[in-house]
């Protein structure tokens, strides 16, 4: 399943990852 981020996507993932930690953000958007 791929789907493209907008720009502001990006931006609040980036923001998530600094506070939460990469595998939390990606656990939560299904990225991995």
């Amino acid at each position: 399943m791929k789907r493209t981020w907008s720009i502001e996507e990006k931006i609040a993932i980036i923001k998530e990852v600094e506070t939460q930690g990469v595998v939390e953000t990606c656990r939560k958007h299904g990225i991995y």
